[in-house]
């Protein structure tokens, strides 16, 4: 699939066509941790593919941002202070899967967050929610007036309940380059790479030491436990990190380009 054509540009084609048409809301399904490139659902979708689909969500984000900012300080040719023009909401979705396929005990409701705050291990992840609850909260949002960005899964809170939005930040849109976007999905992949073939070419340098077969299967018990902790620790201390984190910290100067990887 080609991610930046329908993650990204097509996003901000969508949203510079809405602006010009007059158009006051616009909903974009995007995808929970796309702002985490540590987290370990942008590391997998991202070492799945090669063209970053989780870095592309998030230029399309800003590219929406940046066109309501614009539309907001020059409305009709005057500039204003207010957020009139386009509303938005970017709805980042959790774990979706088919309507056949959620399990039929789990709650039918909504459950919202913002600062891609959701655990992998949560309900975002299992049992996230079905097409149907992410087409009620799509739109649930059409009607809601500000300028949001939430995340979605499966919950309790009522579908049509528009209230839940007052309990939310607008945003506050920091501009990040699309290239700093990519870079820091980029850096994040290549880390974990690094880290998980450097443990495992110690753990094999002494799997390979053992003779004996009692030897070898401990130690295939000790890699196998040395990865799980590896995760463990990635997840508790790396994966909260986010593209703004890395950016304001000047992180971005010590990147690794794409063509040394």
């Amino acid at each position: 699939a080609d991610f930046d054509a329908v993650n990204n540009r097509g996003v901000r084609e969508c949203a510079v066509r809405a602006a010009e048409a007059g158009t006051t809301s616009m909903v974009v399904i995007s995808a929970a941790w796309v702002s985490k490139p540590y987290s370990l659902a942008s590391l997998l979708f991202n070492a799945l593919h090669d063209n970053f689909p989780m870095a592309k969500h998030l230029q399309g984000e800003d590219s929406l941002r940046q066109e309501a900012v614009q539309q907001s300080s020059y409305n009709d040719g005057k500039e204003t202070t207010t957020n009139e023009g386009l509303n938005y909401v970017i709805l980042r979705a959790g774990r979706l899967r088919p309507d056949e396929e959620y399990p039929p005990d789990a709650a039918r409701g909504l459950l919202y967050q913002q600062g891609d705050s959701f655990s992998f291990f949560g309900p975002a992840g299992n049992p996230g929610m079905d097409n149907t609850q992410l087409a009620l909260a799509v739109l649930s949002a059409m009607t809601v007036k500000g300028q949001y960005t939430v995340e979605v899964t499966g919950g309790t809170v009522d579908p049509h309940d528009v209230s839940i939005y007052s309990q939310f930040v607008e945003d506050d849109f920091v501009q990040v380059s699309y290239d700093d976007i990519v870079l820091c999905h980029t850096k994040a992949l290549y880390h974990l790479k690094v880290g998980i073939a450097g443990l495992v070419m110690v753990m094999m340098m002494f799997l390979f030491s053992s003779t004996s077969k009692t030897g070898k299967l401990q130690m295939l018990l000790q890699l196998i436990a040395g990865l799980a902790f590896f995760i463990g620790y990635w997840t508790v201390f790396q994966s909260d990190i986010s593209v703004l984190d890395m950016v304001e910290s000047n992180q971005q100067s010590g990147f690794v380009q794409e063509n040394d990887l």
